[in-house]
């Protein structure tokens, strides 16, 4: 930031701050969490900033996490935001958490929440921050956001990325998500609004040691970093982010994600990992594969069915989009998809008219349509592949038969069930949508920016009078 700005959008922090212009005239932009910071003050930020939705325009929520000798209070920490005409935000608050590490100092995750911002609109920020008082402050880079739009314009166009399956045990992994990574950066546009993830950011997300912090090393760090502090993720609960060896295997993802629409969380139950937002025209409704409690099941007797239920059927978006870790349909290994999931939701889907289900959990790319409704997993995010047992190296269709996972042919004539047509690859991917009034299109890329699929989905027009 040029002095001039920081001059402009810091007077009326001042007062807090208890310094002259001149005393923080000199400052350290720390680029990525792995820079030393000048020697006069030893502050590192371990973690980046990014961004959690809350499910409401005017507001948004900006954490980052850093070392523990860091004070609460505007002395030591602090957020300097402006609007587009530079007017400064000076309603927000800060709380952070602490976030212990295997074998190393604990660190504190901070959260900015701010509030009263105008919908659809960028807003730049930056983090200043130090351990000790009188020495420079470190501070980030500046970054903006764009706020959530204004519902009650009933906006028409919505464009967002999704991917998933970063868990990452080798470097080689680390290596396919930063191509990948790079490759979605490459394909955003200003109008990119968000990025999903289908789950298992991590390889041990419950156990944050392993000999290093996994939380940071296998997922902060890698170039997701380049995009995340300015576009939300939105995330569901895959089996790799609460492995481990833990007392409480959930603690760090619901630390890093703590979405305010998490069902539960401002009452009695808070491990309920599933949530809905809306973001124009679209509905999403995250759903948990992993019920660590029976409040979580998925038989109509459980809460999560029955949020789900009354959810769907409150919602007017127009368009409907679920997403979990675990798929219903799989093109090989039955036992690696959610029949309970599939039993139970589905027919809400089809009652409330979802109009697209994303997944994760098998390391490749698939599509099915089942009963109208694309069926998509997502799941090269960079964790080592695995071969979805469908078409060859120049035909990527196959028809798979839904009690053996089997191919249908005259050896597995499919008896007592059905055959549905896949497309599938064994390549790291993402997928970018564009909704456009009553079009839905859909681009699947490889981590080298090839299209390997494309398809579009189209609402039914509204009857006439």
């Amino acid at each position: 930031m040029k002095m001039g700005s920081f001059i402009a959008g810091g007077l009326l922090l001042c007062g807090l701050l208890l310094c002259l212009v001149n005393a923080i005239s000199v400052v350290n932009a720390l680029d990525n969490s792995n820079a030393k910071p000048d020697s006069t003050d030893p502050a590192l930020m371990w973690i980046q900033p990014y961004l959690i939705y809350p499910n409401d325009p005017t507001k948004m929520e900006i954490l980052c996490e850093t070392d523990k000798g860091i004070a609460n209070d505007n002395n030591h920490i602090y957020i300097d935001i402006s609007g587009a005409d530079r007017s400064p935000v000076t309603d927000w608050t800060r709380s952070y958490k602490t976030i212990p590490i295997q074998g190393k100092p604990d660190r504190r995750l901070w959260t900015f929440e701010i509030k009263n911002l105008n919908a659809d609109q960028v807003y730049d920020y930056q983090i200043y921050y130090r351990n000790n008082d009188g020495n420079a402050y470190n501070h980030t880079p500046v970054y903006n956001f764009s706020t959530g739009p204004d519902q009650k314009t009933n906006p028409r166009q919505l464009e967002f990325a999704t991917f998933g399956d970063t868990r990452a045990y080798t470097q080689a992994d680390r290596d396919h998500i930063n191509k990948v990574a790079k490759a979605l950066e490459q394909h955003l546009t200003q109008n990119t609004a968000f990025v999903l993830h289908t789950g298992d950011l991590v390889p041990y997300g419950g156990d944050n040691g392993k000999g290093s912090d996994t939380w940071q090393t296998d997922y902060f760090d890698t170039d997701v970093r380049n995009w995340m502090h300015h576009l939300p993720l939105f995330t569901t609960l895959g089996n790799h982010d609460f492995a481990g060896v833990p007392d409480n295997p959930l603690e760090y993802y619901y630390s890093y994600f703590p979405y305010p629409m998490y069902e539960g969380r401002n009452g009695m139950d808070t491990d309920t990992y599933y949530y809905s937002f809306d973001w124009g025209p679209a509905h999403f409704v995250s759903l948990d594969s992993f019920p660590l409690n029976k409040l979580a099941n998925k038989d109509p007797n459980s809460a999560q069915y029955k949020w789900l239920e009354k959810d769907l059927a409150s919602t007017d978006r127009k368009w409907k989009i679920a997403f979990m870790h675990v798929p219903f349909y799989i093109s090989t290994d039955c036992h690696a998809r959610d029949d309970e999931g599939r039993t139970y939701f589905q027919p809400l889907f089809e009652k409330y008219g979802v109009n697209l289900v994303l997944a994760g959990h098998a390391h490749w790319y698939s599509h099915t349509v089942v009963n109208g409704t694309p069926y998509l997993i997502l799941g090269g995010g960079g964790a080592s592949l695995t071969d979805p047992k469908c078409g060859d190296s120049t035909d990527h269709k196959c028809q798979i038969c839904d009690k053996n996972c089997h191919k249908c042919n005259k050896d597995n004539p499919c008896l007592n069930s059905v055959c549905h047509d896949f497309v599938a690859y064994e390549k790291h991917h993402f997928a970018y949508f564009t909704i456009n009034g009553n079009e839905m299109a859909c681009k699947v890329i490889d981590e080298n920016s090839s299209t390997i699929d494309e398809f579009s989905i189209y609402l039914p027009p509204p009857p006439s009078h």
